[in-house]
């Protein structure tokens, strides 16, 4: 994720945080699948997801702690 899309994220509500999170585990989940079956082969792909999500997660637990 760069650094203007991260800024971008920061404006975004609670909610919508959450609605992107969960999208992206399981647009995460589905790559798993398609890498474990031989379907793709990027498998860093999946690396960038986990981190996307990760920074998601974290921006969602800072906004919940400021209330």
């Amino acid at each position: 994720m760069k650094k203007k899309e991260l800024q971008e994220l920061r404006t975004k509500e609670v909610k919508e945080l959450k609605t992107l999170f969960a999208k992206k585990k399981q647009e995460l989940a589905r790559i798993v699948l398609e890498v474990r079956v031989g379907k793709i082969k990027n498998v860093h792909a999946g690396h960038t997801l986990r981190r996307d999500s990760a920074q998601i997660a974290t921006l969602i637990r800072e906004k919940e702690l400021q209330g």
